[in-house]
């Protein structure tokens, strides 16, 4: 569990300086995150994935 927590947070630091300095790959994520659907299953897992840090026995 360690190495996917750890990899998520790789993949969401390399995400934000990817936004950061390159103005099509942000403006590409602004018109996808516009799309209900994608926003209910990114928050769902990243809801998930909160859950089961927190919760984990």
């Amino acid at each position: 569990m360690l190495k996917a927590l750890i990899l998520a947070i790789l993949i969401m630091f390399v995400l934000l300086i990817l936004l950061r300095r390159i103005p099509a790959i942000r403006t590409w994520m602004n018109n996808l995150l516009r799309q209900p659907l994608v926003r209910s299953i990114l928050f769902q897992g990243l809801w998930r994935l909160i859950r089961f840090l927190i919760f984990r026995r």
